[in-house]
């Protein structure tokens, strides 16, 4: 196939994609999509690739745009106040593309920005390798039993996990569990999972914000998580020397048994609130939240079960607020509260972040000359500078390391290292199952 018929079937599934997800059509309505009918005169297409954006690859695309005099057109702006408003248009139709958070005032707070060094680390790893990536070519039956070997004699594991990880152990943000805890929100507002509404709750009232958070929070943080792949993870790795990066919030590592110390949360903790506007002692300080979430839940009119289960209770009607006195102000500076988060330049590095992420320096420090398997589970493009990106520097600049790569449909690795890579494509339950 030519690249440029390779292109134009790119373009074919992104527009049919696109389209699917604008008016909720179904795949076989797309079967016969024929960009070179179906696409009107006068319309260009545009490329997008995020797979691996070397330094390089960007000047190209500049340079080609300054080649042929391209200006590209710039949409809707917003700030970052105005999020639910971007969600709004998006759904809506009104404007195409991503939302980005334009960095926000300076807020005074001085404190130690470990996330923009581990970025910084991450991305100064491209500068190591070129534009081509591999898969590997041996079949997935021999990548699993050379991972399983691996594992079996590695000194030391590093585990760096991402959003897919939680996917797989079935934390699913549309369908049955969205219909059933958030039914009311969606009917109010329209929209068809849980992350998306929580920006459309965020200019609501405090109390109807947070009956929809305290819901989000306790279902993703303190309810049971729904199967065993977090279980299967440990038992692979619970005897063996092990630290765990992850960028996920659930807190799913920890009440599956991994060791507390062996953890570093980079993105915050559903489990913890933080000041709005952290200053002074609010500024390196975050507080449990699940006392205060309870009271929320039951506000509302929901039941606890005995192993933190939310229950509708028949027959009683579910209010959309909680009363203002559980308002969560904090309790240093007076400002009302938020989620421990990563959104802004707000975000609260407390004094645990601080210490998990040097005791992941350290472990990296003490292992660089032994057998070490750098296991990446589920990591995705949104943020690679934290994991993936740091993973392959390492791995090609330590001769003893081993690097594996378990995604579903995104399991790859740089030619400079491909020979010490295993890349498996697929499910994460699934894989760790046959291990």
């Amino acid at each position: 196939m030519s690249i440029i018929n390779k292109f134009i079937r790119g373009c074919a599934i992104v527009i049919a994609r696109r389209i699917r997800c604008r008016f909720n059509k179904p795949d076989e309505e797309w079967n016969h999509f024929d960009p070179i009918k179906d696409i009107p005169n006068g319309v260009c297409l545009t490329g997008f690739y995020s797979n691996y954006p070397t330094v390089k690859m960007m000047q190209d695309i500049f340079s080609f745009m300054d080649e042929h005099q391209l200006k590209p057109l710039t949409g809707a702006v917003y700030d970052f106040e105005n999020i639910r408003e971007a969600c709004i248009a998006l759904d809506e139709g009104k404007v195409n593309g991503k939302i980005l958070n334009r960095k926000g005032k300076d807020t005074g707070n001085k404190q130690p920005n470990g996330y923009s060094k581990t970025i910084e680390k991450g991305m100064s790893a491209v500068r190591y390798f070129s534009r081509n990536i591999s898969r590997g070519k041996a079949s997935k039956a021999e990548q699993i039993k050379r991972l399983k070997e691996e594992i079996d004699t590695a000194d030391a594991i590093v585990i760096g996990a991402g959003a897919g990880l939680s996917t797989s152990a079935g934390f699913i943000y549309t369908g049955e569990r969205f219909e059933k805890y958030f039914f009311d929100f969606a009917a109010k507002y329209h929209f068809s999972d849980m992350y998306s509404g929580g920006f459309y709750v965020l200019e609501s009232p405090p109390e109807e914000m947070w009956a929809y958070w305290s819901r989000y929070i306790w279902v993703n943080r303190y309810m049971p998580i729904p199967n065993d792949t977090y279980d299967r993870l440990y038992d692979l790795v619970k005897d063996k020397d092990y630290f765990v990066i992850t960028t996920n919030v659930d807190h799913c590592f920890q009440r599956s048994g991994f060791d507390k110390k062996r953890l570093f949360y980079t993105q915050g903790d559903y489990g913890l609130l933080q000041s709005s506007n952290p200053r002074g002692a609010s500024a390196h300080k975050t507080y449990e939240n699940e006392e205060i979430m309870r009271k929320m839940i039951l506000a509302q009119g929901f039941e606890i079960g005995e192993n933190n289960e939310l229950i509708i209770p028949e027959g009683r009607e579910i209010s959309m607020t909680i009363p203002t006195e559980l308002i969560p102000y904090c309790p240093d500076d007076g400002e009302p509260m938020t989620m421990n988060l990563r959104s802004d330049d707000k975000f609260v590095e407390d004094e645990g972040w601080h210490q998990a992420a040097e005791r992941y320096s350290e472990f990296l420090r003490r292992h660089k000359n032994v057998k070490i398997l750098f296991l990446e589970a589920a990591v995705g493009m949104n943020t690679p500078g934290i994991i993936k990106f740091q993973f392959w520097k390492i791995v090609n600049q330590w001769p003893d390391a081993t690097y594996a790569c378990l995604n579903y449909g995104e399991a790859y690795a740089p030619d400079e290292i491909i020979d010490r890579s295993i890349c498996i494509n697929g499910d994460i339950r699934e894989i760790l199952m046959k291990l």
